[in-house]
C-alpha cells in the first residue's frame, strides 16, 4: 500500500467527496475507480492534462493501469480523431513504456482496422494482447496471413489459420 497524499488535491479538481477521498489517499484500487471516472468524465482534451496528474501516482502500476484502461476506452470508440489525441498523450505519458506501447498498438490496430497497408511484421513483433485482438476482431487477410504464419501462440496462430480457412 503506497499512501498519496496529493490525491486529497486531484479529489477537489475532479469533484470526488466523501470518505472515498480519504480512502483513496490510503488505497491504491479507490485511487484507481476514482481516476477511470474522472477520466472518463473529462470532456476531449480536459483528460489529457487530467492524465498527467494521474500519472503522479507514487504507485507506478496503478497510474499507468489508469491510463492504459482510459487510452483502451477512448480508442475502443475511436474515429479519425485518436491520432491527434494520442499525440497528445504521447507528450503527457513521457517515457513510461507501458502506456507508450498500448498507445502505439491501438495505433496499429486501427490502422489495420481500417484497411490501411501494414507492414505483418508489425504484428508479428505486437504483444500477445494485440495479437489476440486482431484474430478475435478482425477479417483483415493480410494480418490473418501474418499471424497464422508467425502469431507469438499457438492460440493465436490456430485462430488466424481458422479465420482464413486454412489447415494446420
Amino acid at each position: 500500500m503506497v499512501e498519496h497524499d496529493g490525491f486529497r488535491e486531484f479529489a477537489a479538481l475532479v469533484g470526488a467527496t466523501g470518505d472515498r477521498v480519504e480512502e483513496g489517499v490510503r488505497d491504491e484500487h479507490v485511487r484507481h475507480a476514482v481516476y477511470l471516472e474522472a477520466l472518463a468524465a473529462a470532456g476531449p482534451g480536459a483528460d489529457v492534462a487530467l492524465i498527467g496528474r494521474v500519472l503522479d501516482d507514487p504507485d507506478r502500476v496503478v497510474a499507468e493501469a489508469s491510463v492504459v484502461r482510459h487510452v483502451d476506452r477512448v480508442a475502443a470508440g475511436a474515429g479519425a480523431g485518436f491520432g491527434a489525441w494520442a499525440d497528445a498523450v504521447r507528450q503527457v505519458v513521457g517515457e513510461r513504456a507501458f502506456p507508450l506501447a498500448r498507445i502505439e498498438e491501438w495505433r496499429l490496430f486501427l490502422a489495420v482496422r481500417d484497411g490501411e497497408a501494414v507492414d505483418g511484421g508489425r504484428l508479428v513483433a505486437a504483444s500477445d494482447w494485440l495479437q489476440r485482438k486482431v484474430v478475435e476482431e478482425l477479417a483483415v487477410p493480410a494480418a490473418l496471413e501474418a499471424l497464422a504464419e508467425g502469431g507469438r501462440t499457438k492460440r493465436v496462430r490456430n485462430q488466424a489459420r481458422n479465420k482464413l480457412g486454412k489447415r494446420r
